[in-house]
């Protein structure tokens, strides 16, 4: 694994919990007669099969909900129906439907038989639904709590922990969209606005970003293809640390990621990661917290706009 493009030894503490990541891989999995409930699944005997992540109850507690369930009208009963469950406890963010969602959807779609892929929750007309629609399978929503399935194709990945991604794991990308084969020009700086973790003095790094080329772009109220025509023609994606990062599996190879980060700090890898598989050049800034004492999904960062000047004459040159 490559590190950042502008890395120095004096960050090594940043990096060094993912020198050493381990690429990881989906499996497929058929079940019959199981229950998936709160993100834990189990047979008639109540017995564990898979989980996600550390989620672990004792077989009362399994009764108990499976019956409150029943009585509450809560359980979506699939008796003969293949069915096939790739949503997790965080499904609903953009940056977990895409590399954990769709990949899966991608792994059991290659399967031969026929399959019917369920998600316990309302899909957003945004980018859940023409994303599942692009991927050409059958899928259905329903606002319960669990699911009975006589049977139920389950994916996991070999890791519990998220934000480390497979070999080909994006090769879901190219078969589901049209990502246009362009020459990337345009250089975007990501905006975060309304959420929690902003750049606190925000309005000086787009005047500074807009004095060097990059357009302003905030994707709230965009549609999925709106965001995959902007970003395949990107060749520099500047963002604090967020969901909208996750677009730059629409960009071509090769081209630019810069992240902002909360110095002196271990970052999520995630972003780092996504690039190293997607052959992007990641670039992280180290960035004074406005609050130090809060972590580093939730901090606003104030960018040093001198040291930003240096990266992005070093990056685009």
């Amino acid at each position: 694994m490559r590190l950042q493009f502008n890395y120095k030894e004096e960050n090594e503490h940043l990096f060094s919990w993912v020198k050493d990541h381990k690429i990881t891989s989906y499996y497929v999995e058929k079940f019959n007669n199981v229950f998936y409930i709160d993100h834990e699944l189990f047979d008639l005997n109540l017995k564990n099969k898979r989980i996600f992540f550390e989620v672990r109850t004792t077989k009362l507690k399994r009764l108990y909900r499976v019956v409150l369930c029943l009585l509450t009208l809560q359980m979506k009963v699939y008796r003969k129906r293949n069915v096939a469950v790739t949503f997790n406890a965080w499904s609903q963010n953009y940056f977990h439907w895409f590399t954990e969602v769709l990949p899966r959807v991608y792994e059991i779609s290659k399967c031969k038989s026929e399959v019917l892929f369920v998600f316990p929750f309302p899909l957003n007309s945004q980018y859940q639904i023409p994303s599942l629609l692009a991927s050409g399978v059958k899928f259905q929503s329903f606002n319960k709590r669990a699911l009975f399935a006589g049977n139920l194709i389950f994916s996991q990945c070999t890791r519990k922990d998220t934000g480390h991604f497979s070999k080909g794991q994006f090769d879901y990308i190219k078969k589901y969209f049209e990502i246009p084969d362009i020459n990337p020009s345009r250089n975007i700086y990501l905006k975060r606005s309304n959420v929690k973790r902003c750049v606190y003095n925000d309005g000086e790094v787009e005047m500074l970003l807009k004095l060097n080329g990059f357009e302003i772009i905030e994707t709230d109220n965009m549609t999925l293809y709106d965001q995959i025509n902007i970003f395949s023609q990107a060749k520099c994606l500047v963002s604090m640390h967020g969901a909208g990062l996750t677009n730059m599996i629409f960009m071509q190879r090769n081209q630019l990621i810069i992240e902002f980060g909360k110095e002196m700090e271990q970052f999520d890898k995630c972003y780092f990661n996504m690039c190293n598989l997607l052959g992007l050049r990641y670039f992280h800034l180290s960035c004074l917290a406005v609050n130090s004492d809060v972590s580093f999904s939730e901090v606003d960062l104030i960018v040093d706009l001198s040291e930003l000047k240096k990266l992005l004459k070093s990056a685009l040159s």
